[in-house]
């Protein structure tokens, strides 16, 4: 189930994404990314993470200066899924709803002392290349996002309760 990105697409979770785009986008500066990963993120309302079946488990990475769990996320199945290599070959796309994450993962990650390794990409030698924030922030450039929005009230609540909004 899900292993292929296009599976999403059909449940309607991501867009059809061109290989123009996927190339493009995989190309660009971490900032940049970060931004799209933000914009894709309020549109869809969904995140993605990779999942491991073998071990039951969200594949994580380690930041090794301070030893804390990094939790990669990708705006679309198909970035997700092209980096289930490595120590994460094998691993599935799998879909976050973003009201999910805030009112439950968020607290969580945050007592955790967790951060979000945000649409992560291999870069050659020089291994993952992405901008690490702890979830609070990403939380907040999300809300900022969705405010923009007609449906914004859908979420209001939820930003409410985990003190995003006042």
């Amino acid at each position: 189930m899900g292993n292929d990105w296009k599976f999403w697409v059909k449940k309607r979770r991501a867009w059809a994404m061109p290989d123009q785009e996927f190339h493009a986008v995989m190309q660009l500066p971490k900032a940049t990314r970060y931004s799209y990963f933000v914009k894709r993120v309020a549109d869809w309302r969904y995140l993605w993470g990779l999942y491991s079946e073998e071990e039951d488990r969200w594949c994580v990475a380690g930041c090794s200066a301070e030893e804390q769990i990094v939790f990669p996320l990708w705006p679309h199945p198909r970035y997700a899924q092209a980096m289930a290599v490595d120590n994460w070959a094998g691993a599935r796309p799998e879909p976050i709803p973003l009201s999910e994450w805030l009112a439950e993962d968020l607290p969580e990650w945050e007592q955790q002392s967790w951060l979000v390794g945000v649409f992560l990409v291999n870069q050659d030698d020089s291994g993952l290349d992405g901008i690490v924030v702890p979830p609070r922030k990403l939380a907040e450039d999300i809300a900022g996002e969705l405010m923009r929005y007609e449906d914004f009230g859908k979420f209001e609540r939820i930003l409410k309760r985990v003190g995003l909004l006042e």
